[in-house]
């Protein structure tokens, strides 16, 4: 099992902390695969700096992952299940 950092813009984060997301597609440069966790921390793109996170994390384990049927070469599709969450400012660490 892995633990991958990943980026998640607002609205993908607030559909996954409501559940009505349960999916990440990402291109596979991590290989990642069922099992693995995934620590996904919002990003505000729209930011006044080019490194703007809230401080707010998901955190989410792989249950199926799709490549191939359709997927184009070198991405997939991960089913994903949330575990845990933090909220709050990144200055409290």
């Amino acid at each position: 099992m892995k633990s991958h950092e990943l980026k998640v813009w607002p609205t993908q984060f607030a559909a996954l902390l409501a559940g009505t997301k349960t999916h990440e597609w990402r291109r596979n440069d991590r290989d990642f695969a069922v099992g693995d966790e995934l620590i996904l921390e919002e990003y505000d793109p729209a930011g006044d700096d080019m490194e703007r996170y809230t401080g707010r994390k998901l955190w989410a384990i792989v249950t199926w992952l799709t490549e191939g049927f359709g997927v184009p070469a070198g991405w997939c599709c991960m089913s994903v299940r949330i575990e845990r969450e933090k909220t709050g400012d990144t200055s409290n660490g």
